[in-house]
């Protein structure tokens, strides 16, 4: 194509670009997302939590727990899961703090151990001052000072472990357990399966005294089941808890009738580990 000879010349010197921008395509943009540390993962859960209906009835059980009559100084925690990689285990671990923070006991007392742990959890758990065990004792740690031992839906051979390691008067009045409910196994298991193969939980649960969890935390899959639990065996009485029901209560009393009292020697001898059937450690 060739101008025509009324078009203007073109000045070299005034000729200029112009940029078009594109428009930008409307949309929803991209929120920034902080990186998934240790820390911002353990916030995250802990807002979910905050926000779920159990999360208030929690606050409430955890405040009338009696910290004269517990006195723990030290917690451990046995079993609690990855928490870098389960939110689950985050949330559980929320729970340990409000527990820790309501008897007052210092980050340099609290223990943890879980074969799970992974470097980052480790990583994490420290940097919260907390002590980070490397020992897999299956749950036999002695205790020597009154402690919180917080091991949520361990199984049975870990809570038998830590009950048998530490099976003398003196040592249980130390112990605080927050864990699955005992006294579901004495419902769901006969009397003599559960003395075959979990002695030690067979015979203490008649001398405990439970505060179960409310029960807006039965529907959760990080709460449920669990109960916080002392042992009295100084009672004439099996203890009792407000709300037992008639079936558990009445499963209770017969256990406590068919087994001996504390007070007989006989009630602290149990079998020596060889001696025990194995043990699914599924249950």
């Amino acid at each position: 194509m060739t101008l025509s000879s009324s078009s203007p010349p073109i000045n070299p010197g005034t000729f200029k670009y112009t940029v078009v921008e594109k428009k930008r395509r409307k949309g929803k943009q991209k929120r920034f997302s902080p990186p998934a540390t240790f820390e911002n993962l353990l916030d995250q859960s802990r807002r979910d939590l905050q926000s779920t209906p159990c999360w208030p009835d929690i606050k409430v059980m955890v405040s009338k727990l009696d910290r004269d009559k517990s006195c723990s100084t030290k917690i451990l925690c046995l079993g609690l899961g990855s928490p870098t990689t389960s939110d689950i285990a985050r949330k559980q671990l929320i729970l340990l703090q409000e527990l820790q923070l309501h008897f007052g006991i210092s980050d340099s007392n609290v223990s943890l151990y879980d074969p799970a742990f992974t470097p980052k959890d480790i990583e994490g758990l420290e940097a919260m001052g907390f002590s980070v065990d490397m020992e897999n004792k299956q749950g036999k740690h002695e205790l020597h000072v009154p402690t919180l031992v917080f091991m949520p839906h361990c199984e049975r051979f870990v809570i038998e472990g830590l009950l048998s390691r530490n099976w003398s008067p003196e040592k249980l009045r130390l112990l605080m357990l927050v864990g699955n409910d005992l006294e579901f196994y004495s419902v769901h298991w006969s009397t003599s399966e559960l003395a075959a193969t979990n002695p030690c939980i067979a015979k203490i649960v008649p001398w405990l005294k439970v505060t179960k969890f409310p029960p807006s935390t039965a529907s959760t899959d990080f709460f449920n089941c669990l109960a916080i639990q002392t042992i009295h065996i100084d009672e004439d009485t099996t203890p009792t808890s407000e709300d037992e029901s008639i079936l558990t209560t009445g499963r209770i009393r017969k256990i406590a009738r068919e087994t001996v009292h504390p007070s007989d020697p006989a009630f602290w001898e149990i079998p020596q580990e060889s001696s025990l059937p194995s043990i699914d450690v599924d249950n």
